[in-house]
């Protein structure tokens, strides 16, 4: 259990830092973008299956 609290007090070390808090927007843009794709593409399923 102390490697999983190390990882995630450097995790958020990390991400107090200008450059940490960059990347950790990048990401949250990116999964944003891959979760509205998928969302899209389920509702464009939907619609050619349901005729």
């Amino acid at each position: 259990m102390s490697f999983l609290t190390g990882c995630a007090r450097t995790l958020h070390q990390y991400v107090r830092t200008a450059h940490g808090r960059h990347d950790a927007l990048d990401d949250a843009r990116a999964l944003t973008c891959i979760a509205a794709s998928c969302l899209l593409t389920l509702a464009v399923l939907a619609c050619l299956t349901a005729r």
